[in-house]
């Protein structure tokens, strides 16, 4: 065997030890909680739409059960009927986003539950949390999925449209 080959296997056998023998570092709470000071402080405040401006993030390493979400919500939005309607009906879209959320996971690898709080900028109240708890974004289902209408139901849509015309 050649010296220089049996070098170069030492070399990657050495190579393939110490890289295995290294293991990903666990991130802590206490440097999520960083994460997501630096995070909300170069995002927020953000406007999300029209009626709805995402405020804060916060987690806290000495409470690492809850992650937050605050909005502000003004306009139409703002009252404890409409909002809760449509944050309801969006529940699913909401899920799909914190399952497929990569930065989020060691967050998820916690199994904190993850609040989105809904406040009102008329009257400082919480309007609504959302939340989902580990189960929720560690199941295999979405709760409350959108459902695509049937092609009958589409075509008879269209249809009442035509009429009203």
């Amino acid at each position: 065997m050649n010296i220089k080959y049996a070098t170069f296997v030492f070399l990657v056998f050495g190579m393939l030890v110490v890289l295995s023998s290294c293991k990903d570092d666990e991130v802590t709470p206490e440097q999520i909680e960083l994460k997501t000071k630096d995070y909300s402080m170069r995002v927020c405040p953000r406007m999300v739409n029209e009626y709805m401006t995402m405020d804060s993030v916060i987690f806290r390493a000495d409470s690492p059960e809850d992650y937050y979400y605050y909005y502000t919500v003004n306009g139409k939005m703002d009252n404890d009927y409409e909002l809760p309607v449509l944050i309801d009906g969006q529940r699913s879209i909401y899920l799909s986003s914190l399952k497929t959320a990569t930065d989020m996971d060691p967050v998820k690898e916690l199994g904190a539950s993850i609040h989105h709080v809904f406040i009102s900028q008329k009257t400082g109240k919480t309007l609504y949390d959302l939340c989902f708890v580990s189960a929720d974004y560690n199941g295999n289902y979405i709760v409350n999925a959108p459902t695509t209408p049937a092609a009958k139901a589409k075509a008879k849509k269209k249809a009442r449209k035509k009429k009203k015309k």
